[in-house]
């Protein structure tokens, strides 16, 4: 997927669980979908520190996005 069209994806899928679409959350799932050995910043505790946002709300965004991903796999939208 293109970055355009993987932003487009994580925004519905933030719209559609009640989380606000921010440039912060696009940023982070881009950073999750990049491979571990090119990611920079190399951890998350890294990019935190640096977005300025608790390791613990990206956690989160991640866990409500990937279960609504999986949902719509499964059951479809």
């Amino acid at each position: 997927m293109n970055p355009l069209t993987t932003d487009n994806y994580w925004q519905s899928l933030a719209e559609k669980s009640g989380i606000e679409p921010s440039p912060d959350l696009l940023r982070y799932m881009r950073w999750r979908e990049t491979p571990v050995y090119i990611r920079q910043p190399k951890t998350q505790a890294e990019l935190s520190k640096e977005m300025r946002v608790s390791e613990s709300t990206l956690e989160t965004w991640f866990l409500f996005l990937f279960q609504r991903a999986m949902d719509e796999w499964l059951w479809g939208p």
